[in-house]
């Protein structure tokens, strides 16, 4: 069998530092990715970059192939480091990982791993078993787990496959997936993506929800979002900071479904305008309350 020179893959030095190896993986990996590349050998290219970088990028397995390559075979072959499967490490799981990178590329400096992350294995820890579950992270947003989603995945053989997102999963598990007889399966472990508005506890969504502080004195009926849309809301008479309200089953789906937990937030609006000072004022002079009498 043919001695592979992955040195001679990724274009570098044989004495290259660990970073000259990431900074030449990363440019090879965007150039050959088959989602992206017009060439006409990308998706075996790619094959063999990550095949190189997978061996390079860690220090025993390197040691292990620099020792083999100085001394070659009779028949110039080359014996992986054991437990090393080639192929194996194809971290291009997700179509949206390369925009996504695109953009970070093009505003960070330099210095970051192009698929730092994408699968849990640490560098210099124990040998995965041959056919251990490959387990690679799959960020989601709570409209994906809250509707149910469809993604497209990349798996280590080049092929692209669709998997549902099941409604109501939560954060940490892991979908299963069948990579075919003799391969190892592929663990999918939900990362669920920070919500501008929401939060989950559990199967409940959390909201802090804004209101002035005459909604709060008199009363009102407010819109409020929720992840299927808008809905009204009976703010009672005479409210304060803290209290709590629910929406029933407008959380996660389950059985049973979980619901909106909002806590009511009393936002005072700022005075820019001498005619805003001055209601202000007057409510002072018309109000004979003191919120800190009890305190004193």
């Amino acid at each position: 069998m043919e001695s592979k020179d992955y040195y001679k893959t990724l274009g570098i030095k044989r004495k290259a530092s660990t970073e000259e190896i990431k900074v030449a993986y990363r440019r090879l990996a965007r150039k050959y990715h088959p989602d992206v590349s017009k060439e006409a050998n990308a998706e075996a290219r790619f094959k063999d970059i990550n095949e190189a970088y997978e061996v390079l990028n860690d220090s025993k397995k390197k040691q292990a192939y620099d020792r083999q390559y100085s001394r070659p075979k009779p028949d110039n072959g080359f014996t992986p480091p054991p437990g090393w499967q080639p192929g194996n490490f194809d971290a291009s799981f997700f179509e949206d990982i390369i925009r996504k990178d695109r953009k970070r590329h093009a505003t960070e400096p330099h210095n970051h791993d192009f698929f730092d992350g994408i699968f849990n294995k640490k560098r210099g820890a124990h040998t995965t078993p041959p056919n251990a579950p490959q387990v690679a992270t799959i960020p989601l947003s709570l409209e994906d787990i809250y509707i149910g989603a469809t993604r497209k995945i990349r798996l280590p053989d080049g092929r692209n496959i669709q998997v549902k997102i099941p409604r109501g999963i939560t954060e940490g598990q892991k979908i299963r997936i069948s990579n075919g007889p003799g391969r190892s399966e592929l663990h999918l472990k939900v990362k669920l993506k920070p919500h501008r508005h929401f939060k989950l506890d559990g199967k409940n969504i959390l909201l802090e929800l804004p209101i002035t502080p005459w909604e709060a004195a008199l009363g009102s009926l407010i819109t409020v979002p929720t992840l299927e849309g808008n809905v009204k809301l009976r703010i009672p008479e005479g409210v304060q900071t803290g209290k709590k309200m629910r929406l029933q089953e407008r959380g996660l789906p389950g059985d049973p479904p979980g619901d909106q937990l909002i806590t009511l937030v009393i936002m005072t609006p700022p005075a820019r305008k001498d005619s805003e000072r001055n209601l202000y004022r007057k409510m002072e002079d018309e109000f004979s309350w003191d919120p800190r009498r009890s305190m004193l």
